[in-house]
């Protein structure tokens, strides 16, 4: 069972700006806590035991807003990015917190997934039954947004009934003509401890920045076995960083609470 996650939150979140000039943009509420309670919770929900935050300066609020919750069911600490040097370098400072030569989950600290404990216990499974080294939540992406993401090269049939399929390959932000699939990397992950050494031996890629894709595709390159899962109905993903995502986000959570939910309906009916 795999009991450790790491979640980068050293983003600058330049694209929420000016709401995240003094705030995180973690912190910024979508419903009734804040996106990075609702990440913390959906790997405790899933079993993780221990998370690990990768930070920066100026975002000490994350850590204290997540200490004062005592009824979080995980240990959470956190390490330090110097610089925002990419995902990958991200990745790469959480390796002195965690148990060597142990498989650990990643999920993006301004990601939300709905159902997102369902989805993280399928990438789990995934990895415990030995179908695969690396597995990667993915979703369908249409048209040009394609090349806002990691995409991956599909290969062979499913493989179980987590509907986990065979990846070949994986490409960070293809143009569209390149792209060699509309399935995206989901901002959820199960990696081997080996990525550590991969990410030492890639060079910058897109962006001038560590890609943890590049490191990924590294190990496939050197004999992993990578594996997809694709998100089912009812899972969607929500970015948080730009403003008509978070909004989107904002209603989307809101809407399908229980008691907001009813709420807002009769709000936008009366307007």
């Amino acid at each position: 069972m795999i009991a450790d996650a790491v979640v980068p939150v050293a983003g600058l979140g330049t694209r929420l700006r000016p709401l995240t000039r003094a705030l995180p943009k973690e912190l910024l509420p979508v419903a009734r806590a804040p996106v990075i309670e609702h990440v913390v919770r959906e790997l405790a929900d899933a079993g993780i035991e221990r998370v690990v935050l990768v930070t920066r300066r100026g975002k000490q609020a994350i850590v204290d807003h997540l200490d004062g919750l005592e009824d979080l069911p995980c240990d959470v600490m956190a390490v330090r990015q110097a610089e925002p040097r990419g995902l990958g370098d991200a990745i790469a400072c959480a390796r002195a917190a965690l148990p060597d030569d142990v498989p650990f989950a990643v999920a993006l600290g301004d990601t939300l997934v709905e159902n997102g404990p369902q989805v993280m216990r399928r990438l789990i499974a995934a990895a415990d039954d030995k179908h695969a080294d690396v597995v990667i939540a993915l979703e369908h992406v249409e048209g040009d947004e394609i090349s806002r993401y990691g995409v991956a090269a599909p290969e062979g049939r499913v493989l179980s009934g987590n509907g986990a399929i065979p990846l070949r390959g994986l490409v960070e932000k293809p143009s569209p003509a390149d792209a060699p699939s509309d399935l995206a990397i989901a901002s959820r992950y199960v990696l081997p401890f080996s990525i550590f050494d991969a990410l030492s031996r890639v060079q910058p890629g897109v962006g001038g920045e560590l890609q943890l894709t590049d490191a990924l595709q590294l190990l496939i390159d050197e004999g992993a076995r990578a594996v997809g899962v694709p998100l089912r109905e009812g899972e969607a993903r929500h970015d948080v960083g730009s403003m008509e995502s978070y909004t989107a986000a904002f209603l989307r959570y809101a809407l399908i609470d229980p008691e907001l939910g009813p709420v807002i309906r009769e709000q936008l009916a009366d307007g």
